[in-house]
């Protein structure tokens, strides 16, 4: 009769022999000698690899608020077999009181020698972030390499960090065993200041006066890139009369127009696009910075009171 490891004597006897009852006690013998067996067998993990990395980086460190800057993420194999299956969530850089300080420019990467599969969710300045999701790539065996870049913008003043942790990209040959961050630093912005002058500031009956709106960039940078157009308007005195553009023969015309206006000869002037998005059609090129010099647009317009 052959014996059973792990078994008492006694109890092979139990169900070996001729005997075939068995016992409550058994069981319970044969419970305490299996059960912790049973327990030490491990579960099948996903265990770190030092030959699979990942790697990010931005094409400068500091740039202007919601100006794009690009993005890369590289991706290495040292191992001595392909890494397949890879996959990778990567969310930007983000804060809890303001999610959409980052966001892809496009979902579309303006360079890319991966052959992976992949999702861009864009994101929302000021309200959701950008996120990147990889599925189903692969990279040859000993030093394959690839890499993604993507077009992103920043519209929170301060050093920001984007991170990938340790574990984030998985494949068949585990999980890159090192994390990899960038940090870009936005650029404090100031609001464009605006001046109003009349000369002169008092007008005879019949007279004419001048006024000058000057717009002015405080930034060390070029405004440019921002989400919305921002826009003047201006509506001119009514009290204790309505003052209008002196179109009366002889009367000079407005002298340096903001482009982007679209109401002169009228109590209103409105200006639009004034500092618009590169990307959106605009009829001059955004306010300059102060250095080396202030520099500023300015509205001339000479006018009359009416009766």
């Amino acid at each position: 009769m052959k014996s059973i490891p792990f078994i008492p004597p006694q109890l092979q006897r139990q169900f070996l022999g001729k005997r075939t009852r068995f016992s409550l006690f058994a069981w319970t013998l044969v419970a305490a000698n299996f059960l912790p067996l049973c327990r030490a067998i491990p579960s099948a993990q996903a265990a770190p690899n030092n030959d699979l990395r990942v790697l990010n980086s931005f094409s400068s460190s500091t740039v202007a608020p919601g100006v794009a800057i690009n993005y890369t993420i590289t991706f290495q194999n040292f191992n001595s077999t392909a890494a397949n299956n890879l996959a990778l969530t990567h969310t930007l850089p983000t804060l809890p009181s303001n999610p959409g300080i980052f966001i892809f420019d496009s979902t579309t990467p303006s360079a890319n020698n991966c052959g992976f599969s992949f999702t861009v969710t864009p994101g929302v300045a000021k309200s959701s972030p950008g996120i990147l999701q990889i599925t189903d790539g692969s990279l040859p065996a000993n030093t394959g390499e690839c890499s993604m870049t993507f077009p992103v913008k920043g519209f929170t003043a301060g050093a920001h960090i984007a991170r990938i942790d340790a574990g984030t990209l998985s494949s068949n040959l585990g999980e890159n065993q090192t994390g990899t961050s960038a940090t870009l630093s936005i650029l404090e912005s100031n609001p464009p200041t605006l001046a109003k002058a009349f000369s002169p500031n008092t007008i005879p009956g019949g007279g004419q006066a001048e006024v000058t709106l000057t717009i002015n960039n405080p930034n060390p940078y070029n405004i440019e890139g921002t989400t919305d157009f921002p826009t003047l308007s201006d509506t001119l005195p009514s009290n204790p009369h309505q003052l209008v553009v002196d179109r009366r023969a002889g009367a000079s015309d407005p002298s340096r127009p903001v482009a982007g206006v679209s109401s002169i000869f009228s109590p209103t002037i409105l200006a639009s696009n004034l500092l618009a998005e590169p990307s959106r059609p605009r009829a001059v090129a955004p306010l300059p910075s102060p250095s080396p010099k202030t520099m500023a647009e300015a509205i001339l317009i000479p006018f009359q009171p009416t009766a």
